[in-house]
């Protein structure tokens, strides 16, 4: 069965599947016996590289023709139209199975140009068919909706902290950055995304992504793009860390981004305890600010607290705790 699909994975459960690439913006992808691409825009070619799954293979939506290694068309007329009969001559493929979502107003566009698109409701029946880590995962959804459905909201939640915790490792970076997000109202969605947020960082600035330089260690990504006024945007940043004992160091991060219309620029120095921000953002007719900032951190005597206040009630959710030793 070739497929086509022209939508964001977070909204289609089939796409997120078949590529593994979890996008808010729609992007192309495309299935047929010699395999599954996935064409996006070049601000998302190195993100959809490391999360795609193995055989899909990844493509810049703006150079389809080099690609697959054939003529480009005339430029003009509709884009969309351009960009999926490139696959089309690419592939031989001219007739696609679809999702049912997939908008009309483009269905009716490809047919008029001889491109057949036929509307399926089930594109992956093999979702059906779940892999062991799918059904953890869906175990694990179960107990934080059972820890969710505690009869007193304001009793404490005595959980099992290894049964929540995946197999990402978590840093302490990971939850402080998460925490500072959290709503109180939902602390178990905190603690979910606190688990999950270490190894999508990994993927951009683990070890894995630094370059020593003598002694210190450096982070280096250069980006650029056409947008689609024809505009240039380019962004530059640089994260050099140097150890200067066991459980210190200093640090440098510059940042800096500039398009027709904007530019950016931040310098960030810092060392244990202290850190010092400079930051301007010029908007061409519009705006020019400039922050400034100092920050000194001290070590403070305050213990956190590990357990719940003598008296207060504690609930132990059916399906979570079991018979179990509690592991906090």
């Amino acid at each position: 069965m070739d497929k086509f699909f022209y939508a964001s994975s977070e909204t289609c459960a089939d796409l997120w599947y078949l590529s593994g690439f979890c996008a808010p913006d729609a992007f192309l992808f495309f299935q047929t016996d010699k395999g599954a691409v996935a064409a996006v825009s070049c601000l998302e070619l190195g993100r959809a590289r490391k999360e795609c799954r193995p055989s899909v293979k990844v493509a810049d939506v703006q150079h389809l023709e080099e690609f697959f290694g054939i003529e480009a068309e005339p430029a003009g007329g509709n884009w969309f139209l351009r960009m999926v009969r490139t696959v089309c001559r690419g592939t031989g493929v001219w007739e696609w199975n679809v999702p049912a979502s997939f908008p009309l107003e483009y269905a009716d566009l490809l047919r008029g140009a001889g491109i057949q698109v036929t509307p399926c409701w089930n594109l992956t029946p093999e979702r059906r068919i779940k892999s062991r880590e799918e059904i953890e995962k869906v175990r694990r959804g179960e107990r934080l909706a059972e820890a969710g459905l505690a009869d007193d909201p304001n009793a404490w939640i005595a959980v099992p902290f290894s049964q929540f915790i995946p197999n990402e490792e978590i840093t302490v970076g990971s939850l402080l950055v998460t925490l500072s997000f959290a709503d109180p109202d939902q602390p178990f969605r905190a603690m979910d995304e606190a688990t999950g947020s270490a190894a999508e960082l990994s993927a951009f600035v683990g070890d894995s992504c630094f370059t020593k330089a003598g002694s210190s260690y450096i982070l280096k990504r250069d980006t650029s793009a056409s947008v689609y006024s024809g505009s240039e945007e380019s962004m530059s940043v640089q994260l050099k860390v140097t150890p200067s004992g066991e459980k210190s160091c200093t640090y440098s991060l510059t940042v800096e981004a500039s398009s027709d219309y904007l530019t950016f620029a931040l310098n960030l120095t810092g060392s244990s305890g202290r850190a010092d921000l400079d930051a301007s953002l010029h908007i061409k007719n519009m705006v020019k600010a400039v922050l400034e900032m100092e920050a000194r951190i001290s070590t403070t005597n305050q213990k956190p607290q590990s357990a719940p206040p003598a008296g207060d009630k504690i609930e132990h959710p059916a399906g979570v705790v079991g018979s179990g030793i509690l592991e906090f």
